[in-house]
């Protein structure tokens, strides 16, 4: 088809070429018949290379998609993987970090002779290449340690700030209109509800403080040392201002209910765990990936926690930004739920034998 077109395009040229290599005049029909044979020549030689390219295109721009796809789906299966052994690893240790200790490395503590460092060096890098790992080191500036530190498959707790510097707001302002009162001070196992955060949330912060408009669990609170605020203002939005208010300077803030009687203090340390190694992201727990309370916090969220829309609580904040919202799964879904009424503290209190 491209010979013949040529052929026909050189039977029509031909007669007007003259000699000398000079072309005479073309008639107007002739003229346009050569530059519609030129156009039809020039695009068929172009057509295999066009086609090409779009192919190629195509083909690349699937590959590519193709390998973006794996790169995510391996990045959340890693994420779910982490999170999972940080569940596990937290619940295991009754005393989070009294356990933890046993963790730390011989190098660093020079107990490894000189002749056998390299040795020994050599073994951790290559179970390193075989296990995930959690890793529980004093930091000091050792070339092993900052290698160790800076691995991303390596999970850290720093045995001499394990949770970093993060604050604790616990929610105590509830009415307890379902409840018939203030359920704060219902009895729960033979302590009053609020006395399970109090002790779930019991030196694992920097600064905690308890928000409430009960002045009996205000007193509670006083009797045992814990910083309150006592207010009368109407919107969670306020709660969360004031809590973050009365927090001060801290890494990242985690906001508990006080109506959780079973939730655990190993979650709570699990999710400060969580924050350490993965600072920028906003942590809370889940059952079956759907999200649940206590909710924590970074710095960057701050400002907007401060002035959050009338009415709106943290969750707000979370919604706003589902990308940077990451989950740990819970080991009882028994764990984020909330007394609201008598009947549910009841049900609750008969689950108050979770291991």
């Amino acid at each position: 088809w491209m010979g013949e077109a040529v052929d026909r395009l050189t039977g029509h040229v031909a007669p007007a070429v003259r000699g000398d290599g000079g072309m005479t005049h073309l008639d107007g029909g002739r003229r346009i018949l050569f530059f519609l044979y030129l156009f039809v020549a020039v695009f068929l030689l172009l057509l295999p290379f066009v086609l090409g390219a779009f192919v190629y295109a195509r083909i690349v721009t699937r590959e590519f998609t193709k390998i973006q796809d794996v790169r995510e789906a391996a990045k959340r299966e890693f994420d779910r993987k982490r999170n999972l052994m940080l569940s596990d690893i937290a619940h295991d240790l009754r005393t989070p970090i009294t356990t933890v200790a046993g963790y730390a490395t011989a190098l660093s503590d020079g107990m490894i002779p000189p002749d056998k460092q390299q040795e020994y060096l050599d073994a951790i890098r290559t179970l390193l290449e075989r296990k995930r790992v959690a890793a529980a080191v004093r930091k000091q500036e050792l070339p092993f340690l900052r290698e160790l530190c800076g691995r991303e498959d390596v999970f850290l707790v720093d045995l001499d700030r394990p949770f970093g510097s993060c604050g604790c707001v616990i929610m105590a302002s509830g009415l307890g209109r379902r409840f018939g009162g203030n359920k704060l001070m219902a009895d729960f196992a033979g302590s009053p509800l609020l006395c399970r955060i109090l002790d779930a949330t019991e030196g694992l912060f920097a600064r905690r403080v308890v928000v409430t408009r009960h002045a009996d669990a205000a007193e509670l609170c006083r009797s045992r040392g814990i910083q309150v605020v006592l207010h009368d203002l109407p919107h969670r939005s306020d709660t969360v201002r004031l809590g973050m208010e009365a927090v001060g300077s801290v890494d990242g803030c985690m906001f508990c209910p006080a109506d959780q009687p079973l939730l655990r203090r190993e979650t709570i340390a699990a999710l400060l765990l969580s924050a350490v190694n993965g600072p920028d992201r906003i942590w809370r727990p889940c059952v079956d990936a759907a999200p649940g309370a206590p909710v924590l916090f970074p710095a960057w969220a701050f400002p907007e926690l401060l002035t959050l829309p009338e009415g709106k609580g943290g969750g707000w904040v979370a919604r706003k930004y589902p990308d940077r919202v990451a989950m740990m799964e819970v080991l009882d879904a028994c764990e984020l739920m909330d007394a609201d009424t008598p009947e549910a503290l009841n049900r609750l209190l008969q689950k108050n034998d979770l291991p």
